[in-house]
């Protein structure tokens, strides 16, 4: 019994080991896939990508991310003040547009930041990529089984 534990417990760290880059779960890395079968991986190989532009373009999405993260932390109490102005026996409607402007002011920081990224984006592809990546956008990236999947065989 402890040998076919043993076994299959070894099994499974060679199977790990041979992934090599292919993180699942099931190896501990606890981020999901990665590696060949990635969503990156799936655009950079459509796009024939530079290790340097990869580079770039995972920071400036991971970046862009980062801080739309911490403008929704911040968005909260904009929901806050927006919940005080309504919850009052009498709407506060100047504590109501001075919520709405918080809001609209955190919406156009992240508008920036996502022209940051594009910006970004645009200049790390060259006019091919970058027409190519304008296809895979308008097809909606064909995810799936559908026309055009990465991971249609």
């Amino acid at each position: 019994m402890f040998g076919f534990v043993l076994g299959t417990a070894c099994l499974i760290g060679l199977v790990c080991a041979v992934a090599g880059r292919r993180h699942y779960r099931a190896c501990g890395s606890g981020y999901g896939y990665r590696g060949r079968f990635s969503p990156w991986h799936a655009i950079f190989e459509r796009l024939d990508t530079t290790p340097g532009q990869e580079k770039t373009i995972r920071m400036a999405v991971e970046d862009f991310l980062e801080k739309a993260h911490e403008l929704r932390r911040e968005t909260r109490r904009s929901r806050r003040d927006f919940a005080q102005a309504f919850g009052g026996t009498v709407l506060d409607e100047a504590a109501l547009e001075g919520a709405y402007g918080q809001f609209s002011e955190r919406l156009e920081q992240l508008k920036q930041h996502a022209m940051h990224a594009i910006g970004t984006i645009h200049e790390a592809l060259d006019d091919r990529q970058r027409r190519r990546l304008a296809e895979l956008i308008d097809d909606g990236f064909g995810w799936g089984f559908r026309r055009g999947s990465p991971y249609r065989v």
